[in-house]
């Protein structure tokens, strides 16, 4: 792996960028990667902005999360490189769905053959655009350099309110509380919305800090833990996972 500035002295963190034993203990004893998975994570450690990258035990954990509820429809809200929407296909069944939404159309290529060597690049449908528009309620129209984007298809327009059994939020931190209320809708009954980075290496209890992203992430915790429309636990996984399971 390349150095890239990702590894700190922190006891907690993603386990691909801390200096812990008991993590990497973790990972040797639990993780069950594909090769797929394994080359995506190699080639992502060499693209900018690599920390993006998920935490391999917090993707297997949805992963086994998806399976035990035998689900077939995902949100995955923030692709980057494409590593979580080719751990959340991994544990759909053929005829599954990963709605897969960013608004970057350079750096899901990096894992497009990845997604087509483990045999999920037909469950992943990826939209490029802002995910506020891919999942709401109004019809919008995008150009981009290379095309332009109906949002027609809009999720909840069109009547997919609770039908999805999980979404995973880890894109941009000032939407977050935008898309965990589409994400709420679109979920069914029991399904499972998990929240990327709600520890933020540990700015989240600095009350001192008010940069935009700690402040948004940690308004978004507060409000999921008193939120009577879900049961919850914030869990010290990756750089803070926040599950919330709706009633």
């Amino acid at each position: 792996m390349a150095d890239n500035g990702i590894t700190n002295d922190f006891g907690w963190g993603k386990s691909y960028w801390i200096r812990n034993k008991i993590f990497k203990y973790i990972d040797d004893i639990s993780l069950r990667l594909t090769d797929a998975q394994v080359r995506l994570r190699e080639v992502t450690f060499n693209q900018p902005m690599c920390r993006m990258l998920s935490d391999a035990s917090e993707m297997q954990l949805l992963q086994n999360l998806l399976i035990s509820q035998n689900a077939k429809k995902v949100l995955d809200i923030g692709v980057y490189t494409g590593y979580s929407a080719l751990t959340l296909a991994l544990g759909l069944p053929k005829d599954g769905k990963v709605i897969a939404c960013d608004i970057d159309e350079e750096m899901p290529s990096v894992g497009k053959p990845l997604w087509k060597q483990a045999g999920v690049e037909d469950i992943i449908d990826l939209r490029i655009g802002p995910a506020v528009d891919t999942l709401s309620e109004s019809c919008h129209v995008m150009s981009t350099p290379h095309r332009i984007i109906n949002f027609s298809d809009a999720l909840l327009e069109n009547g997919e309110e609770g039908s999805y059994d999980m979404a995973f939020i880890d894109a941009d931190k000032t939407s977050y509380d935008t898309y965990y209320e589409q994400s709420l809708k679109l979920l069914r009954r029991g399904g499972i919305i998990a929240v990327d980075n709600t520890l933020w290496s540990g700015k989240v209890i600095d009350d001192e800090n008010t940069e935009e992203d700690t402040v948004a992430i940690r308004k978004l915790n507060q409000k999921i833990g008193k939120d009577p429309r879900v049961n919850v636990s914030l869990l010290m996984l990756g750089d803070g996972t926040m599950l919330a399971f709706k009633k």
